[in-house]
């Protein structure tokens, strides 16, 4: 392999304007020579067409508005639909809603008190249909066991079951100032009203509590 030697060299060549170019040659020759910068500058060729000149000048008719927006593609198929996202955290508490309207017969205090009722008469409690509840009736002149408790169904067909029977009778229908016999207190019960009969004979007041309200 030949034998590279090196030089000490001292050069007055300014490296702001020329450059040491080493050319090989035939063989292991070469030659060396200074070429200024300035020959190596482009010397500003002609300046190429633009892309919308090349369209135009391949048949493309418009402004280059019009060839700019022709190069926007028609939407693509619409993709698979994406793997499902973890769950989101749980946000934070509502607003309390808005009270709703009272409802019909609803939220009223229960039927209680000592109601006079004429010999054959009748007391009827309006209530709301298809309301259920609890049903008691007393008299304290009908012997040692004056007090009787129902439950009811005021719906259709309406129910009445006696859950404490003492001396007053219930009829599992709507009652008149007529049923029952003669010295008794019968109740009753329809789809929407609890009946209430006296016949002891004379004027009586009857205590009653209903366990529903009633309505208008």
């Amino acid at each position: 392999m030949p034998k590279l030697n090196t030089y000490p060299t001292q050069s007055s060549v300014d490296p702001a304007s020329k450059v040491l170019c080493i050319i090989p040659g035939a063989g292991n020759t070469f030659s060396v020579a200074l070429i200024d910068i300035n020959d190596l500058r482009s010397g500003g060729g002609t300046a190429g067409a633009s892309a919308y000149e090349v369209a135009v000048a391949n048949g493309f008719v418009g402004t280059q508005s019009a060839w700019l927006a022709s190069l926007v593609g028609q939407a693509g198929p619409q993709g698979l639909p994406g793997a499902k996202g973890d769950t989101g955290d749980v946000g934070p508490q509502g607003l309390p809603g808005i009270p709703g309207a009272a409802g019909s017969g609803g939220g009223g205090a229960p039927i209680s008190g000592a109601f006079p009722i004429a010999n054959d008469g009748l007391k009827t409690f309006n209530v709301a249909p298809g309301a259920a509840g609890m049903m008691m009736v007393y008299h304290e002149a009908l012997g040692a066991t004056p007090v009787s408790l129902f439950s009811f169904y005021a719906g259709s067909p309406a129910q009445l079951f006696p859950i404490l029977q003492g001396s007053i009778g219930c009829t599992n229908a709507a009652i008149t100032g007529s049923s029952g016999t003669t010295g008794s207190i019968n109740v009753g019960v329809a789809n929407g009203q609890l009946m209430v009969n006296n016949r002891l004979g004379w004027e009586v007041p009857v205590k009653i509590f209903i366990s529903v309200p009633e309505v208008q």
